[in-house]
């Protein structure tokens, strides 16, 4: 709570920029000028990989989607299915919690665990699988984001709140690779691709792989779309540009209707 942080440091890259961003923001919160210092090795990003990787086994979903399944008549709170499973306390609640987010299950006011209704213990690992799946997606996506914005060798606040879908047109004249007057910036800007109009921030599309998505920035030759499924991805514009086969504008902002 304190404001007048002067100095922020990151020994090694966080997890996301969502978490970047609010650790950098408690410093200056006074108004005065601050430091944040990112260190950064491509060594690092094994490590968040590694973290973004983890979720219940199938053999652990199976387990507590058999014990949800066989206290039906009488819904079970964790510490039971903890019992029922032979599990940790901590493993239950990561399988509860998957199967609830691919609706599976169903937890009630004081705890106790349903099945959804229809949705026999096989289908439920079956859709907490898929669903661990999107979340190991997006979740790495998310540590090559950070990889990126550490790279980076245009505006950092540009990246950043393109990150967050906020357009900004740098230079700021705050981070290393702009200098306070923004000499230098030019030299490092990434030209502008021919096709960058066809892509514009906000804009809804569907790519041929990653499904639905909607595009958070544009950085030159390349745009960031964040798409429903797999998350964070940077696409180059000489790879997608006129190709409708692989990525096709749904909706341009401010349309009320769908173009295909």
């Amino acid at each position: 709570d304190k404001e007048d942080v002067r100095f922020v440091l990151h020994a090694a890259l966080p997890g996301s920029l969502d978490a970047y961003y609010q650790e950098i923001g408690r410093c200056g919160r006074d108004g005065q000028p601050a430091l944040a210092v990112l260190h950064y090795r491509p060594q690092d990003t094994g490590m968040q990989t590694y973290f973004a990787a983890r979720a219940p086994g199938r053999d652990t979903l199976s387990e507590v989607a058999d014990a949800v399944h066989d206290h039906r008549e009488d819904p079970a709170g964790l510490d039971e299915l903890r019992e029922d499973t032979g599990l940790s306390r901590n493993r239950v609640t990561a399988a509860v919690n998957l199967l609830e987010d691919a609706d599976a299950v169903a937890t009630g006011e004081e705890g106790e665990v349903r099945p959804v209704p229809g949705v026999p213990p096989g289908q439920a690992v079956e859709r907490a699988a898929r669903t661990a799946q999107a979340h190991r997606e997006t979740d790495r996506s998310r540590v090559e984001m950070a990889r990126a914005y550490a790279e980076t060798t245009g505006c950092r606040r540009q990246f950043l709140l393109g990150y967050f879908g906020e357009e900004y047109d740098g230079p700021c004249g705050n981070c290393d690779p702009c200098d306070e007057d923004g000499s230098g910036h030019e030299e490092r800007e990434r030209p502008a691709h021919p096709a960058v109009s066809a892509y514009p921030v906000g804009a809804e599309v569907r790519h041929a792989r990653w499904g639905e998505g909607t595009v958070l920035s544009q950085d030159g030759d390349r745009i960031t779309v964040l798409f429903d499924q797999a998350g964070y991805r940077t696409l180059a514009l000489d790879a997608v540009a006129g190709r409708d086969d692989l990525l096709t504008v749904v909706r341009a902002p401010g349309d009320d209707g769908r173009a295909g």
